[in-house]
């Protein structure tokens, strides 16, 4: 049983939504018969998850004490909520703050790759990689979930000759 903050009462745990969809594709084939072939493949994936935050903030009677106290403290008490769940007693000096947020990562992620024979002997490979995955964790602090991103772009060439009984790269 969950303390339902705005209903002010107890309430039933439920399942927490939850979404993942993944797609794609991919294709492929010779650009010029038995000479340059092309092969590109994009992969994405949306991922959605509500996530519980709990932590342990001061009440608002400890904040009022420390700021009478510090005023200097004022910008980092607006960065921390309330507790919104019942406090252990009407003393208490901290309570839990509960809240369910959203937990999101996706990528968008495509290769290509295109191979040229040369000669009978001889073939070039290009490889391009580009991808942009982005993630955000909550966070029970105001305005700090854990953001990351990251950014990959990647090319590479790749050169092979070789003879009958030998190969270079």
């Amino acid at each position: 049983v969950r303390w339902n903050p705005v209903k002010g009462e107890p309430c039933l745990a439920t399942k927490v939504p939850f979404t993942y969809n993944q797609f794609g594709g991919s294709i492929g084939g010779p650009i010029k018969k038995n000479k340059i072939f092309l092969f590109g493949a994009y992969e994405g994936y949306r991922y959605e998850l509500q996530k519980r935050v709990e932590i342990t903030v001061p009440t608002q009677a400890t904040r009022t004490q420390v700021l009478t106290a510090q005023p200097i403290y004022a910008s980092t008490f607006a960065l921390v909520p309330l507790p919104n769940q019942p406090l252990a007693s009407p003393t208490a000096t901290t309570g839990l703050y509960d809240q369910i947020a959203p937990a999101i990562n996706r990528d968008n992620h495509f290769d290509v790759k295109g191979d040229i024979r040369l000669t009978d002997s001889s073939n070039l490979s290009l490889t391009y990689t580009h991808a942009r995955p982005y993630g955000q964790t909550p966070s029970g602090y105001i305005g700090n979930d854990n953001i990351q991103y990251a950014y990959t772009d990647r090319g590479t060439a790749s050169y092979v000759i070789g003879g009958a009984s030998w190969t270079s790269e």
